[in-house]
């Protein structure tokens, strides 16, 4: 199997994965070179920046915690001319993103940093550090006041139009008060968490065993802090989170991104391991490969791919809700999905869902949603809480409203007391029930297939979890989409049935050899005299 597409947008700044460090922890990225290509990570986010050299803290500020270490550096750095003259300069050679971390005792110096570098292209983003806990002005100073926080950000603002990422402190009450006011002010996204304040004291010689006494707690210790952090500003906002604190391997990156995470960041772990950010990479794509596919701010198991032949028939419900129920009835333990559409669903609502669930069906809502982002988003949520297994929007809608359903689908998910993962939303392409003819009429003047591939395409950048396309096209699809995407066909039907009002169709064999994941198939199976051994016949010719 190919290597998933591990493509991450993070409020504007796009990442070939999610993978990036911690600032200060991996230098400027080019004291990493000798042990890896740094290329090969979404994105290096260098130590922190500030507009004149800073010393840093006194000796020692360094010492070792069960399963962490506490740091008190203080920022040592050599000022912004020094790193724009000779760290950026690698840096652009770099075949990566790249994020500086922006660091300032008063508001002004945050301001001098930023404005320095907006002159610089090697610059993709900034992650502002307003939650550095061992400087004695500035950093955590900021980011433990919601209005300060929001000052902060809110004049970066107004000086530069790069992706802003806020980096918050775990030291405060609610993490999430934070986390709104940043991204009221105008944040892009936030990264979280920083270090925890804590102390070491050395108890032979009693006395503290950082200078500083308080220093910052990071490494797999504060991981269960992080994660509970990520999930509750995850839950809080509407901004992408970068999530760190802890991170040692791929299992624990995707720990992350199941909080709600759309990247990650390596901190502590590069001390002990310069190869450890590669090696999350490394696990996190073999995860993916093994157990689930890709989405823009969460991982989907892919279940289909272990699944028998009848377990991927989707059993369409175009009928009424009396008969849906009578259907429902008969075909339980047999049939594993059913396709809800609009007759059904607008006869009876979101009640129809949960009497399919109690029935043991996973649940197809075939909505087709179109229409502005925003009053997708809230169709998609609405969507989600209601218990959907899978929904569909149109590809035609465009990026943004694709997108906005598959932010709504997850937000509402996160809202309800289900379990488990989002609900997946696939992209309708061009109706099985369209020819040239129909779609020339319309005024798109490309065959069929072209048009799909063009949608699908659309839908693929978007980060959906699949398309809907005919069965004609599914060759086509996977071979675009790759082995992991979800490729629903209706327009299919055994050999000599009907076909009713669908112009492109195939027999569900043929529809799963051209690489379908999923069949949608109903009359065939609802208006046969015993709908049972209609259904058990197609799945046993499947097999």
């Amino acid at each position: 199997m190919s290597a998933p597409d591990m493509r991450v947008n993070v409020g504007g700044l796009s990442m070939k994965n999610p993978v990036t460090v911690a600032s200060g922890t991996f230098g400027h990225g080019e004291e990493f070179a000798d042990f890896f290509d740094v290329s090969q990570l979404g994105a290096v986010t260098t130590k922190g920046v500030s507009p004149v050299p800073w010393d840093g803290n006194a000796t020692p500020r360094i010492a070792e915690a069960p399963a962490g270490m506490l740091n008190s550096i203080g920022l040592q750095n050599s000022g912004v001319e020094e790193f724009c003259a000779s760290q950026l300069s690698w840096l652009a050679t770099q075949d990566t993103a790249v994020i500086v971390n922006v660091s300032g005792h008063t508001l002004q110096e945050y301001i001098q940093v930023v404005e320095r570098l907006e002159d610089e292209p090697t610059v993709d983003a900034y992650e502002v550090n307003i939650s550095c806990p061992n400087v004695d002005a500035g950093g955590m100073t900021f980011g433990t006041d919601p209005d300060q926080a929001a000052l902060v950000t809110s004049e970066l603002r107004t000086r530069t139009k790069r992706p802003l990422i806020v980096k918050l402190t775990p030291n405060v009450t609610d993490i999430t008060v934070i986390a709104r006011a940043v991204a009221d002010a105008g944040a892009d996204a936030v990264s979280l968490i920083n270090t925890l304040l804590g102390m070491a004291i050395d108890a032979k010689r009693r006395r503290p065993k950082l200078a500083r006494v308080v220093g910052g707690l990071s490494g797999p210790a504060v991981k269960p802090v992080a994660l509970r952090m990520v999930w509750e500003v995850h839950n809080a906002v509407d901004v992408p989170v970068i999530g760190m604190g802890g991170i040692s391997n791929g299992e624990d990156a995707i720990e992350f991104m199941l909080a709600g995470a759309t990247a990650v960041a390596v901190g502590a772990a590069n001390f002990v391991d310069p190869l450890a950010s590669l090696h999350v990479l490394e696990g996190m794509v073999a995860y993916c490969k093994e157990n689930a596919h890709w989405r823009t701010g969460g991982i989907v198991a892919m279940e289909w791919k272990n699944e028998p032949a009848a377990d991927r028939i989707i059993v369409a419900l175009d009928c009424s809700p009396d008969e849906a129920v009578v259907l429902g009835e008969k075909l339980a333990g047999h049939a594993r999905w059913v396709k809800i559409g609009m007759t059904l669903y607008y006869a009876v609502g979101p009640s129809i869902v949960n009497t399919m669930h109690k029935l043991g069906f996973r649940v197809f809502l075939d909505l087709k949603l179109h229409d502005i982002p925003h009053q997708v988003y809230g169709a998609a949520n609405s969507i989600a809480k209601a218990g959907a297994d899978l929904f569909t929007v149109h590809a035609s809608g465009g990026a943004d409203m694709m997108q906005s359903a598959e932010k709504g689908a997850r937000k509402g998910f996160s809202e309800s007391p289900r379990e488990g993962e989002p609900p997946a939303v696939c992209a309708i392409t061009v109706l099985t029930s369209m020819d040239a003819s129909q779609l020339e009429a319309i005024g798109i003047d490309v065959p069929p297939a072209e048009q799909v591939e063009r949608l699908a395409r659309l839908a693929h950048e978007a980060k959906l979890d699949g398309i809907v396309c005919s069965p004609i096209e599914a060759a086509q699809m996977r071979e675009l989409l790759g082995p992991d995407a979800i490729i629903i066909t209706p327009g299919v039907r055994p050999k000599g049935a009907a076909l009713g009002d669908q112009s492109r169709v195939a027999t569900p064999a043929e529809a799963f050899a051209a690489g379908a994941s999923h069949l949608v198939i109903g009359r065939p199976i609802t208006r046969a005299a015993d709908p049972v051994a209609a259904f058990d016949e197609i799945a046993a010719n499947l097999d």
